[in-house]
């Protein structure tokens, strides 16, 4: 049952009323409580309706288990890799079932906490109906295929305005769109460019700020986004 929920007397997003009283009973049950991606831990399962706004729209719920040792960097980022892989092949015939397209999966780790993302896209728009649907559906298959042995975040929600662009396809699909490329290091005393996306080649992005045109290489880029202008 979604809680819509208000921490410590303040209405959140969500515009629920959650008291800041049982918040308090909740933590000391041991229950979980989520609000605007605030979470309370404890033990068993909750699922909560957030995010609802401008950005992209979520359907959550963490899922506690027994946690493991994070291990060093490079062995997180293989484990990332790999759990998105899988959980890719399991998720896509799924989404796809429900009218939708798995655009990206995203395993990360953000301020301690495990989040698995299941970023989907649909001609006509994402609803949150989508999101909880699949959500559900997924989740039995998770169980059974356990590829995460921690706690984590799991989130079903649309690729978004803003979505990243990964693939070849991805970047094909929207040539001649505004977009923000992200590099590691600063180039020209700048890591990030807003342009028109005019060339992609085998993953190096050429884009034109009404000026001039920049190149980046494959190796230079850490992210590129789509633009969304507020």
């Amino acid at each position: 049952m979604p809680i819509m929920c208000r921490i410590s007397g303040t209405e959140c997003r969500c515009g629920g009323a959650y008291s800041a009283a049982a918040k308090q009973s909740a933590i000391s049950q041991k229950k979980l409580a989520i609000c605007a991606g605030r979470w309370y831990s404890g033990t068993g399962r909750i699922k909560v309706l957030f995010r609802v706004g401008c950005g992209p729209l979520f359907f959550a719920k963490l899922l506690l288990r027994q946690s493991t040792a994070a291990g060093r960097k490079a062995q997180e980022v293989d484990k990332m890799s790999k759990i998105s892989d899988q959980v890719f092949l399991l998720a896509k015939p799924i989404v796809e079932e429900e009218g939708c397209s798995l655009w990206n999966i995203e395993y990360v780790r953000e301020a301690g906490t495990w989040y698995l993302r299941v970023f989907i896209d649909k001609p006509d728009g994402v609803g949150i109906d989508d999101c909880e649907r699949i959500s559900r559906r997924l989740d039995p298959i998770l169980d059974e295929a356990d590829p995460i042995p921690g706690s984590y975040v799991f989130e079903v929600g649309s690729a978004g305005a803003d979505r990243e662009l990964k693939r070849p396809s991805d970047f094909e699909q929207f040539m001649g769109s505004e977009v923000e490329v992200k590099l590691y290091q600063p180039v020209e005393g700048s890591k990030a460019y807003v342009g028109t996306l005019t060339a992609y080649d085998n993953g190096a992005v050429t884009v034109h700020d009404g000026r001039c045109s920049r190149t980046f290489s494959a190796g230079q880029i850490a992210q590129v986004r789509l633009y969304v202008r507020i």
